[in-house]
């Protein structure tokens, strides 16, 4: 108990002893190995597929950033963006299926940074207010359709040891969640006309 409390604790305060988090965890394991915690049958138990896979898409992001990754996406996505740009729903609609095809390479808060960024003044030369843009991206970065898009669906579908539900129940899921976005997109832009949030 005094070992997991001390690594959530030097976890939350990572900015002001600036300890890698990842050191944090290794050394919290080690001192679980060195008492006698776990031992070899527990720690054969641990699904390690699972962790692996799970470190790696958590530093896919820092990756794609490091080999300029969004940049070289970006740099596709400019030149065509102009060719929506004249009616508010056809953009937001675009930016949905952007924020769909980012999310096959990036996690949802680099998906998030990279368009905010990057979209915000398309957004303003339409006159939408960058409010509107970030509650679009944010609606769509929820959904997946590829089980490695979504952290949280993978800790809960490993957590119940994969009994609860399948994927191909999930997916049926997410496609009622990828319409349901679109639906919820074109009810509220004339909301958002009437706030005059686009005009």
């Amino acid at each position: 108990m005094a070992v997991l409390i001390s690594a959530v604790a030097l976890w939350v305060t990572t900015s002001f002893h600036g300890i890698n988090e990842a050191c944090v965890a290794l050394a919290a394991l080690l001192l679980f190995l060195m008492t006698g915690i776990l031992d070899k049958t527990r720690i054969k138990n641990i699904d390690w597929g699972f962790v692996l896979f799970f470190g790696v898409m958590n530093s896919f992001a820092e990756i794609s950033m490091r080999l300029k990754l969004d940049q070289w996406v970006m740099g596709i996505i400019n030149p065509v963006l102009p060719a929506f740009s004249g009616n508010p729903m056809v953009f937001l609609t675009a930016i949905i299926l952007l924020v769909y095809l980012a999310r096959v390479f990036l996690r949802r808060e680099a998906t998030l940074a990279l368009l905010m960024i990057s979209l915000t003044p398309w957004a303003q030369i339409m006159s939408i207010h960058p409010g509107v843009l970030l509650m679009t991206i944010l609606v769509a970065c929820e959904g997946w359709f590829l089980i490695y898009q979504d952290n949280s669906y993978l800790l809960t579908y490993h957590s119940v040891e994969e009994k609860a539900f399948s994927h191909a129940q999930a997916r049926k899921l997410m496609v009622v969640k990828f319409v349901s976005c679109f639906l919820v997109i074109a009810v509220s832009v004339p909301y958002w006309k009437l706030l005059g949030f686009i005009r």
